[in-house]
């Protein structure tokens, strides 16, 4: 079955099938060295519970690891409380960032269609402290943006009152105490 999906990451745009352990990987590879990647076009909100089942970020999680995450329970955020947000980062990022592979991710399943505007903001220091030096990336209605844990960013913002599903995946090896 394929998993055909348009891949944005701080390199570019390229269509991969997520099917394919070669494109899962290099998923996973920016994931981890750049912090972020975009799935366009790969989600809907009107199901939390889908949001947390996506098939595009089972593929890639899969191929993590030994596959091993635990989801959250998905949070739906209405757009008031997207708008004045703070940068937010785990609490634990440090020992996270020590590690190679991948231990926790989180995805916001952005809401409306795909004309729907969406800015997202994260800081440039990736895994070291923060910088206070940002990057604003844009994403549109049904993108998944996926963000490695110990990065420090801001919830996605939509161009008009949409609301957004978040969910937080880690990975059940780890220590999180």
């Amino acid at each position: 079955m394929s998993l055909e999906v348009q891949v944005v990451n701080s390199s570019g745009r390229a269509s991969l099938d997520l099917s394919l352990e070669v494109s899962q990987k290099d998923v996973l590879e920016a994931i981890e060295s750049d912090g972020w990647v975009i799935l366009q076009r790969a989600t809907d909100i009107n199901s939390s519970e889908r949001a947390k089942s996506n098939k595009y970020v089972a593929a890639i999680l899969r191929s993590a690891r030994d596959g091993k995450f635990e989801p959250s329970r998905p949070r739906h955020w209405p757009y008031p409380s997207l708008i004045s947000a703070p940068m937010l980062r785990i609490p634990n990022w440090k020992s996270v960032s020590k590690e190679k592979e991948l231990l926790a991710i989180t995805c916001y399943h952005l809401g409306g269609a795909e004309t729907v505007k969406w800015l997202w903001e994260y800081d440039k220091g990736l895994s070291g402290p923060e910088t206070n030096d940002t990057q604003i990336v844009e994403a549109r209605g049904r993108d998944i943006i996926i963000c490695n844990g110990w990065l420090a960013q801001r919830f996605p913002k939509p161009d008009e009152e949409m609301d957004m599903i978040m969910v937080q995946y880690r990975w059940t090896g780890f220590n999180w105490d």
